[in-house]
């Protein structure tokens, strides 16, 4: 990494502890190689290895080192000016364009707060955090991006919820976080978590009642999962109106609807679709053609169970009370 401006020294030989503060014009490419070589890889060297940059970048370096052993108050930091920088994590299949804004280092990790980013072809934020920076300290790492994103393109991310793409259709604003927790030294590595929330402003659900929702309408939603999707449980809330629980296993797909309610009171089924809870309305055949339709060609869903209490029953184009 080339260094356009160093400055090092000691104030007092007998007393003072040693600075040396750099500038750096360089490429983001070079500077993730050095931080692979750095003491950071210790603990994020999973992370660091699966990541791949590019474009200009502009750093600052800071270090205070003391020279005895009573002296305190030593640091390592500086920042990281991003101007126009491409970041993809190939963990994730996911890919960042024309990133904006500066990051925070130091020894024990680093943040980037608010970064203006292109993703999928829309403007976003995004926010990293690492180590020392982190909100909770559960955790290693932290993201969250911040857009206008189009629901069927978060579906194809996930072959559980596959049978819902039909039903879908717009953008709506997004914001999507990836946490990795901490690995305790010689402990299995525990999973991923991918948290997803929107109000649904801008996407039409066309699916059921109570489920149907034009596109102007809001509905809080909420999805959990671990990653690598495909490979565990996905969870969705709809607001109160409706929760479910999707797990594919030996491409197999059981789906778990809990209506009237932000959680599933139950395990999915290992396949088909099961319904049970409380709903003021449900249009019962809507439901049972969307089970027997929602696996595709040759892999049907089929409707393992229904306990539903319903206000009114939407059946045979008539209107049952209670």
């Amino acid at each position: 990494v080339a260094v356009q401006k160093f400055e090092a020294g000691i104030e007092d030989f007998g007393h003072a502890p040693l600075y040396v503060r750099a500038d750096s014009q360089s490429e983001a490419g070079r500077l993730l190689a050095m931080l692979r070589q750095s003491g950071l890889h210790k603990d994020y060297g999973d992370t660091l290895d699966n990541l791949v940059a590019s474009g200009p970048a502009n750093v600052h370096f800071d270090l205070l080192q003391p020279l005895h052993h009573d002296e305190s108050g030593g640091h390592l930091q500086g920042t990281v000016d991003l101007a126009g920088v491409k970041l993809v994590d190939k963990r994730f299949d996911l890919e960042f364009d024309a990133m904006q804004g500066q990051a925070r280092y130091g020894s024990g990790g680093f943040a980037a707060e608010d970064l203006a980013v292109r993703h999928l072809g829309q403007d976003g934020r995004l926010s990293l955090r690492a180590g020392g920076y982190v909100r909770d300290p559960a955790r290693a790492f932290e993201s969250e991006l911040a857009a206008r994103l189009d629901a069927k393109v978060l579906i194809d991310r996930a072959p559980e919820m596959a049978w819902l793409k039909p039903y879908l259709e717009g953008t709506s604003a997004w914001t999507i976080a990836v946490n990795l927790p901490k690995v305790a030294p010689g402990a299995p590595a525990p999973p991923s978590e991918l948290r997803l929330h929107s109000d649904l402003v801008g996407t039409r659900l066309d699916l059921p009642a109570p489920l149907d929702k034009p596109a102007a309408e809001a509905l809080a939603t909420t999805v959990s999962a671990q990653l690598p999707m495909g490979d565990g449980r996905i969870d969705v809330a709809f607001g109160q109106r409706l929760a479910l629980a999707a797990r594919t296993h030996n491409n197999q797909t059981g789906v778990q609807v809990t209506m009237g309610s932000d959680r599933v009171d139950r395990d999915p089924p290992p396949s088909g679709l099961a319904i049970n809870g409380r709903s003021p309305t449900l249009d019962a055949l809507e439901w049972i053609g969307l089970a027997r339709g929602a696996g595709g060609d040759g892999d049907p869903m089929p409707l393992r169970a229904v306990d539903v209490q319903v206000g009114r029953l939407m059946l045979i184009g008539g209107i049952f009370e209670q």
